[in-house]
């Protein structure tokens, strides 16, 4: 039997389709194999291998991961219209996303998903006014961070020169960012979107920590969460850390320009070690 909110929570679903398919990357690989399997693989068995889709699996698999944490939170209907279950059971099952999906991915919420259509388990909150608020709560931390180009460059360890050389000048003592002279322009300005990252970092570790303490009263939508955003936090890396210490060795520097970053740094490293703590505990399982 179909929810009172079923009208608007297809009307939430559509969206949700709209925003994080059809206007992302993940609609490149999404689009091909249902394409390969509808006009070459009716049956399901294919030997065909994606060619520069394949690079955008990740971003199919976030699209699960959000629908998952979508349907959960009783944004969308318990009852999705069928053609996109077949669809999804397909996708998630076909050889090289599920590869991907259980040796690369990392989280387990397109697995869970997968297994949620397969065996029709219903969801287990019913929608509420918190809930749906809780959800775009997600949707804006994931859009903080997604968006972000230059910090997700770092996040993707694509700043590999940077971090040679944040190793180098990293043995001189009392180095503060603001004062740093080097000829290096390429590197100076690939520093200074480093630095503006990290910042965007610290802000991003901030609203995540709020978020996951909102959710205590639901342990799954809070597990899933963790599961989520395992790739930003599992991906703290030497640039970030370079800036970390540089920052708290030297946060009087910056009081007169930036005076919030002292403070943001002094419970900084408390909540990422908090929910590296809870997320390092949800590995392998989901509630």
């Amino acid at each position: 039997m179909k929810s009172p909110d079923y009208n608007l929570q297809l009307i939430n679903f559509k969206e949700v389709v709209d925003r994080y398919l059809k206007k992302t990357e993940a609609r490149r690989p999404y689009g091909k194999i249902l394409n390969t399997l509808k006009n070459e693989a009716p049956n399901g068995v294919t030997n065909f291998r994606l060619g520069k889709e394949r690079y955008f699996l990740k971003e199919l698999l976030d699209f699960y991961s959000t629908v998952e944490i979508a349907y959960i939170t009783g944004f969308i209907p318990t009852e999705l219209p069928k053609k996109f279950v077949r669809d999804a059971i397909q996708i998630l099952g076909f050889n090289e996303v599920s590869a991907y999906r259980l040796d690369t991915y990392g989280s387990l919420l397109p697995t869970h998903f997968m297994n949620r259509l397969q065996s029709k388990v219903l969801q287990k909150y019913h929608s509420s006014e918190e809930l749906e608020s809780l959800f775009i709560d997600f949707l804006d931390l994931k859009s903080q961070i997604e968006d972000d180009e230059q910090l997700m460059d770092c996040l993707n360890n694509k700043s590999e020169k940077l971090a040679m050389e944040l190793e180098r000048i990293n043995q001189y003592q009392g180095i503060v960012l603001s004062k740093l002279q080097l000829s290096d322009e390429l590197f100076l300005d690939s520093l200074a979107n480093t630095n503006e990252a990290f910042l965007s970092y610290v802000a991003f570790i901030d609203k995540y920590y709020e978020l996951l303490n909102k959710c205590d009263d639901y342990p799954e939508l809070k597990v899933s969460l963790l599961h989520y955003f395992i790739h930003p936090i599992d991906h703290k890396n030497q640039a970030f850390e370079f800036l970390m210490e540089t920052y708290s060795n030297n946060s009087e520097s910056f009081l007169d320009e930036d005076s919030w970053i002292a403070n943001s740094l002094t419970d900084f490293k408390d909540k990422f070690d908090t929910i590296k703590e809870q997320m390092l505990s949800t590995i392998g399982q989901l509630v």
